[in-house]
């Protein structure tokens, strides 16, 4: 489960998602940082057989985006 909720964006670096399951639940801990990556982590556990429910516990922080370097001049 977890491989395929953590795996759903890969192109963000900045996820840091935990999961953990009780019964047929799926608890989404942790940060990401785009709103975007919170709903694809809860749309990758539902796909889970035997998930059946979802508690998405995730904080959306954009400070864990990478930051842009500027590119100097020689």
């Amino acid at each position: 489960v977890t491989s395929r909720v953590t795996g759903a964006r890969q192109d963000f670096p900045g996820r840091k998602i935990r999961v953990s399951i009780q019964g047929s639940r799926a608890i989404l801990t942790g940060r990401v940082p785009l709103y975007r990556d919170r709903l694809d982590a809860a749309d990758a556990a539902l796909t889970v057989p035997g998930i059946k429910a979802l508690d998405n516990r995730l904080i959306v922080d954009p400070t864990l985006l990478p930051s842009e370097t500027p590119v100097s001049e020689p």
